[in-house]
């Protein structure tokens, strides 16, 4: 792994602050979580407390749910009711890490359940996760399934929340 800057720079291993990992083997991205404080929406857009739902608008991905546009609930960073672009789901916050170019990025996306099982660390539990690089993993249990035949995850709770971006 490679620890990279806000800009997509790369960072030495013993760097203290860091907004993004990169995997060497595989050429992807992950964005990183501020540390949880037990409260949504308190650090900003990568808050490891704030919570979405899985949700896409978009039917070539789909697997013919769009999930959950989440309009009620301020679970995240930014929720402004009546403001979609605000809301606490997937597709509104892939739109925002893109837009602000996280780690000089504009191609974030969910990533894959063979994406997200890449970064299984076997030597580990609780969270089984290189915590030296992923520090903000949460360590706890939670309810989610696999939606159809799709890529995606329905819920998204905080320690899945990691997106990617192919590096090269």
């Amino acid at each position: 792994y490679q620890k990279l800057d806000v800009h997509g720079q790369a960072l030495d291993a013993s760097a203290p602050v860091w907004q993004c990992v990169l995997d060497k083997k595989t050429g992807l991205s992950w964005e990183i979580k501020k540390a949880s404080d037990g409260k949504f929406a308190s650090s900003g857009l990568h808050d490891a407390d704030d919570v979405y739902m899985w949700y896409s608008g978009n039917h070539k991905n789909n697997g013919g749910s769009v999930g959950k546009w989440n309009a009620e609930f301020a679970h995240c960073d930014g929720y402004t009711k009546g403001q979609p672009a605000t809301y606490c789901n997937s597709g509104e916050f892939i739109s925002r890490l893109n837009h602000q170019k996280l780690c000089g990025f504009s191609d974030w996306r969910l990533p894959s359940l063979s994406e997200l099982n890449g970064l299984i660390h076997y030597g580990r539990t609780m969270p089984a996760i290189n915590t030296k690089f992923f520090p903000n993993t949460q360590n706890q249990y939670y309810d989610y399934y696999y939606l159809n035949l799709n890529k995606f995850f329905s819920f998204l709770p905080p320690f899945l929340l990691f997106y990617c971006s192919k590096r090269f």
